[in-house]
């Protein structure tokens, strides 16, 4: 048995290899345990540490093993380059790795390094992975295949797919597991993991390094990974509220399908993946939908144009092999760009809009009737996962209704069709509410999208709107009867809709309260004003509204403000306009004892929220104005005007 090769002293930090050193080349290792650097395989050549003497046993040189100190940081060596496959061993001829390369692998090195500085450590990733009622459909990512398919898959866990790559990955697929793990905690952003961490700060920490090193590289992106990395950079900006980004981040989506040909519904066999299971993962035919789909859903919640107006979605596919919840949302993608035509044009072309409240009518009939009825808590989590999913599609379908026919909730002109109109609106706003509340108030849900927060309160403002325009003049209960005012049968829903609202404030409060959320705490201070506009419209107060219909202002904003001969409070509602609520001095009439006796403790509550929303409003020598859409935003201050 020959002795084993004698070891020698060598320069601290000197980990390359002789042929390397004689070379002159780098000496880049594709992983921590290889025998040999990635140059020795590519030249057929012995690699031996310069840690040893050269004039070892030809047994010795044979052995390719090289034997390096420990790596000092686990980001030393990466396993691959680029996320390609590793060169031949034995090439014919011998070739010297070039510059690009080694610049290539140093930035990818380099790369991963930074973003699993920003991954939470284990016992962090313990707490994460046992926090109960999460959606883990999120794990699917952005561009997930049909209902059928998802459904045949055996479920998910954060323990299976939050997992780092190996060392040296492409960074595209170490970007995907971090924007995953930030748009799972963005969910919930409660105080769940331990020490003095915040899933809040922890998901935009994670965000933000995506951004930087990868999303914003376009040289990394023209893959179908790449396309999904910024999907699920416009997912979580839509998580955290800000819709605008959202909308930036999933146009720059759009274009890279595009660059791609995506949206021509070709074969997927050519596009490009820099991982071969991404095949198996996502069908490429769902990828072009998907992204249009956000895409409307943005544009209308900003009223911004639609960047893909073509309506087939329909024809594409035959409805009749779909999955029913797959028929809605393909029912609902047509509409929703239906509606932003019809805005671009008239948002009052009664034509149009029966043909599209037409289209909603049928989408009803995709599911059973018992579908449609607010569920319950669900049990087991499986099932979480689909009540979460049945409520946020039937929240969709009442907000396209709403939408559709918001323009007309104080269009002045009589007509059946605008009455129609009306009523529908507050309808569906109702319907919108309840299920929110059914949403926020299962305790074992707490999956947290704040675009339904902002639907939300559309609806709320729709109902608050409703109800004054039904008070206005103080009406008699004859006349009531009469018909004379199209609001005039919400007389009996008057106080249950005023509960909804008011649940929903509570819940935003507390959302406001327990993560000092600043889209939460915009959403208060303008529902707070409004509620008490609507209580003193029934207490005989002249409450008088007006509305501008091209009211697109400077991007999207919302604003109450207070004055010395009154309160006002304007509200901006994309694709529909700003309405201006005017409070004056003087009551029409007062109250009548029976009034006051029904709704003493209603109007206690209403003075109070007086007091805390217009107290703000109205300081000092100078009139607040509250600044809110830049509410998608949330960070927006209020200024003072003297």
């Amino acid at each position: 048995m020959s002795a084993a090769p004698r070891r020698r002293k060598i320069r601290k930090g000197t980990q390359s290899c002789w042929e390397c050193k004689r070379r002159k080349t780098r000496c880049i290792f594709a992983a921590p345990g290889d025998a040999a650097c990635v140059g020795c395989r590519s030249r057929g050549t012995t690699c031996l540490s310069q840690g040893f003497h050269e004039e070892v046993s030809t047994s010795t040189k044979k052995a390719t093993q090289f034997q390096r100190p420990a790596p000092l940081t686990v980001c030393s060596s990466p396993n691959q380059l680029g996320g390609e496959s590793t060169v031949e061993s034995r090439p014919k001829r011998p070739a010297v790795p070039q510059k690009e390369d080694i610049a290539l692998h140093d930035t990818y090195h380099n790369v991963y390094c930074a973003l699993a500085e920003v991954w939470p450590n284990d016992a962090d990733l313990d707490v994460i992975y046992n926090i109960t009622g999460k959606d883990c459909s999120i794990l699917y990512g952005p561009l997930n295949s049909s209902y059928s398919s998802l459904e045949s898959q055996r479920e998910v866990s954060p323990q299976d797919v939050l997992q780092l790559p190996p060392h040296g990955a492409h960074p595209v697929l170490v970007a995907r597991k971090v924007l995953l793990l930030s748009a799972f905690l963005r969910q919930s952003p409660l105080r769940d993991l331990n020490s003095t961490s915040y899933s809040g700060d922890v998901a935009d920490r994670l965000l933000n390094t995506a951004i930087t090193l990868v999303t914003s590289n376009d040289d990394l992106l023209l893959s179908v990974e790449g396309i999904e990395c910024v999907a699920l950079e416009s997912m979580v900006h839509n998580y955290r509220g800000n819709l605008r980004r959202a909308l930036i981040s999933l146009r720059k989506a759009m274009v890279l399908a595009q660059l791609m040909g995506l949206h021509l519904n070709s074969h997927s066999l050519s596009l490009k993946v820099i991982d071969p299971a991404t095949r198996a993962r996502i069908d490429f035919d769902y990828i072009w939908f998907r992204l249009v789909e956000s895409d409307r859903y943005l544009s209308l919640m900003l009223g911004a144009p639609q960047a893909w107006s073509d309506n087939n979605f329909l024809e594409k596919k035959d409805l009749g092999i779909c999955h029913p919840m797959e028929q809605l949302e393909r029912l609902h993608l047509v509409v929703g760009g239906r509606i932003l035509d019809r805005n671009g044009c008239d948002a009052r072309d009664p034509a149009v809009t029966q043909e599209i409240d037409h289209l909603l009518q049928g989408a009803y009939s995709c599911m059973a009737p018992q579908w449609w009825v607010v569920p319950g808590p669900s049990r087991k989590n499986r099932d979480d996962l689909s009540l979460m999913r049945r409520i946020m599609i039937q929240i969709t379908q009442y907000f396209l209704v709403a939408q559709l026919h918001f323009p007309y909730l104080v269009y002045s002109s009589d007509g059946h069709s605008v009455t129609y109109s009306k009523i529908t609106a507050v309808n569906a706003s109702r319907d919108i509410l309840t299920r929110f509340l059914a949403l926020r108030s299962d305790t074992t849900l707490k999956s947290y999208c704040r675009g339904v927060d902002i639907i939300a309160f559309f609806a709320s403002a729709a109902l608050c709107l409703a109800h004054i325009g039904g008070s206005r003049g103080h009406q008699g209960p004859f006349e009531y009867m009469a018909g004379t005012n199209p609001f005039s049968y919400l007389t009996h829903q008057r106080v249950s809709d005023r509960g909804l609202v008011e649940k929903t404030l509570e819940h935003m409060e507390q959302t406001a309260r327990s993560s000092d959320d600043p889209i939460a705490s915009r959403l208060v201070d303008l529902l707070q004003p409004l509620l008490s506009m609507e209580s003193a419209s029934r207490t005989g107060a002249i409450v008088n509204m007006d509305f501008t219909p091209d009211g697109y202002s400077d991007g999207h904003e919302c604003s109450s403000q207070g004055s010395d001969g009154g309160n006002a409070v304007h509200i901006y509602i994309p694709n529909c306009g700003k309405f201006h609520v005017t409070q004056a001095t003087v009551n029409i009439n007062p109250p009548s004892t029976l009034d006051s006796l029904f709704n003493s403790d209603i109007d206690w509550l209403d003075s109070t929220w007086v007091s805390e929303a217009t107290q703000p409003i109205v300081g000092g020598a100078g009139i607040q104005t509250m600044k809110c859409f830049d509410l998608v935003e949330g960070y927006s201050q209020p200024e003072t005007h003297g």
